[in-house]
């Protein structure tokens, strides 16, 4: 009889680690750049009702964090996973200084933008991830080993006012440099702005291709420069 509860026991927790693994599919890592995501001198983006103003802006001309989010094959994804779940802001002052200057809210406190990232995905990353100190390290790891400026700077891709880029020249030079294609987000068209790039890592980190898409409106884009106005 121990013997038969023993063997049910593993089975159940076997089970158990099954079903949250397959709770979600892959992880998007998605970085944003300033340059097109905040509305300032640009006429293009001071055109488009959508854009926020920028109240904060990254110390260096680099992409920012996000956030790292679990996601679906179906396009849907796990969100508020655990909302009984701690914050507890204090991972040391070299990851802190590094949250600060990588992973910046533009719009509010950053502790509120972690918190939220956390709360709504982070949550949801077990059990590849199993606090909120291995998902914010693990990010920012991803991060500096897909540094989007090197990665694009190699290929001769960089900030410009003018200079119009076909969506073509990112998704290939980051495939060559990463194996894997990522997604582009953009606003506007004829040409549009870049505001984001996704890229999609499979649940023991590696980089893969991302099934969704980039949309059509990308095919030609402005790669803006920062322009720091107003900040606070």
């Amino acid at each position: 009889m121990a013997t038969h509860l023993g063997v049910i026991a593993v089975l159940v927790g076997a089970f158990s680690v099954q079903a949250l693994a397959a709770d979600f599919d892959f992880f998007y890592l998605t970085r944003q750049w300033a340059g097109g995501v905040c509305k300032h001198s640009h006429k293009q983006l001071d055109s488009e009702e959508n854009r926020r103003s920028c109240k904060h802006y990254p110390d260096d001309d680099i992409f920012t964090i996000h956030g790292l989010w679990p996601n679906r094959n179906d396009g849907s994804w796990p969100q508020y996973c655990d909302e009984s779940a701690e914050f507890r802001v204090d991972f040391g002052d070299e990851v802190m200084e590094r949250l600060s200057s990588e992973w910046p809210s533009f719009y509010g406190s950053d502790y509120s933008f972690w918190k939220h990232e956390w709360t709504k995905h982070g949550t949801c990353a077990a059990p590849y991830i199993a606090n909120e100190k291995e998902y914010f390290e693990k990010t920012l790891e991803l991060k500096e080993k897909y540094d989007l400026m090197r990665i694009l700077g190699a290929s001769g891709i960089t900030p410009s006012a003018d200079r119009v880029y076909s969506r073509w020249g990112f998704e290939n030079a980051i495939k060559a440099a990463t194996g894997a294609r990522a997604l582009l987000v953009c606003s506007g068209r004829n040409p549009a702005i870049l505001n984001a790039i996704w890229m999609c890592f499979s649940l023991d980190f590696k980089p893969i291709d991302c099934k969704a898409g980039t949309s059509s409106r990308c095919k030609d884009l402005l790669f803006l420069p920062i322009v720091r106005r107003n900040s606070v």
